[in-house]
């Protein structure tokens, strides 16, 4: 079994079983080795970490005893990693990765907030409600950064479960009691057609009948277009989309000039309409209503500061104090 110590040059693992030689390694031995792996050379390594030849390769050598095996064959070609040294730069990679989370998520205790926070938001969300808010939320926040994702509602709630996200916006659906959420934004989804359209002087609409009719849809890794197609293969029927395109403004403006049929949300849908030449008709399925919610895996009071604050952006006032 092994503890985690202070090393001579930060932390460093030793064992509590007694052998011959003292196993330990530092986090610094093995940032060596990921750049000796990733540079090919030892000379090259040592440009990167600072380290003249010779210091890198002590560095690798007592990683070898350490560990008791080869992890790469030097030569004047460079250096060939073996499986055993594959295995090492795995776990090292993750190890380095977590250790900077960790200093990075403390540190930021006690400071004005700093680093990433991953969101990851279905289509409606990162199209109609995200841009304007996380502009003034970075122009706010200058040490945070935010990286943004879009998925359908179950990826979403996947990530976050997962830890792959911090937040999450979705579209409630099967209950999500293991996460703690908070509403987002209320809007509906319906039907744009072109004013001159048979259907224009419709108020509402059942999705089944807009089947008949070719679609302008969002392109197919959207997560609007995967909701939409599966409501359709729910009812025995698919979507014809006659063409795909990557956004609402687009989507309107070839609707608006007889290509098809297009679903949006009515947030998009209203600001589009005018301009367009576009009558908007309310979609009758109970599914239509779009409410967005908004989730994270930890209480938010055991959030990191930089997530919190974006919390606290999204949600407006309605969380407990910190």
């Amino acid at each position: 079994m092994n503890s985690l110590c202070a090393g001579r040059a930060g932390w460093s693992v030793r064992s509590r079983y007694p052998t011959e030689m003292a196993e330990q390694w530092t986090l610094d031995d093995l940032r060596v080795f990921c750049a000796v792996v990733e540079a090919g050379s030892l000379t090259a390594a040592g440009d990167i970490v600072g380290l003249s030849l010779s210091a890198v390769s002590g560095r690798i050598k007592a990683l070898e005893e350490v560990f008791g095996t080869t992890l790469c064959h030097r030569s004047h070609k460079g250096v060939r990693v073996t499986p055993a040294g594959r295995r090492l730069q795995a776990h090292a990679r993750d190890l380095l990765e977590k250790v900077a989370l960790i200093t990075e998520d403390v540190t930021e205790f006690g400071t004005r907030p700093r680093g990433l926070v991953r969101l990851v938001a279905n289509t409606t969300a990162v199209t109609e409600h995200l841009p304007e808010l996380l502009a003034a939320f970075l122009a706010a926040h200058p040490k945070i950064d935010v990286s943004l994702v879009e998925g359908v509602s179950a990826d979403v709630l996947k990530h976050v479960r997962e830890g792959q996200a911090d937040i999450g916006i979705f579209t409630p659906g099967p209950p999500v009691a293991d996460l703690s959420t908070f509403p987002f934004r209320e809007d509906r989804l319906v039907l744009i057609v072109a004013k001159g359209h048979p259907w224009a002087a419709r108020a509402s609409i059942d999705f089944h009948e807009s089947l008949w009719s070719d679609h302008v849809c969002l392109q197919r890794s959207a997560a609007l277009f995967q909701y939409l197609g599966q409501r359709a293969r729910d009812q025995g029927r698919n979507l014809k989309g006659r063409i795909h395109v990557a956004g609402f403004d687009a989507m309107a403006r070839l609707v608006a000039r007889g290509v098809g049929v297009g679903v949006m949300p009515e947030s998009a849908a209203r600001r589009l309409e005018s301009a367009q030449r576009l009558s908007v008709l309310t979609l009758n399925d109970a599914w239509a209503d779009n409410p967005l919610h908004v989730c994270v895996r930890a209480a938010p009071e055991l959030l990191s500061p930089a997530t919190r604050a974006l919390l606290e952006e999204l949600v407006h006032g309605v969380l407990p104090s910190a």
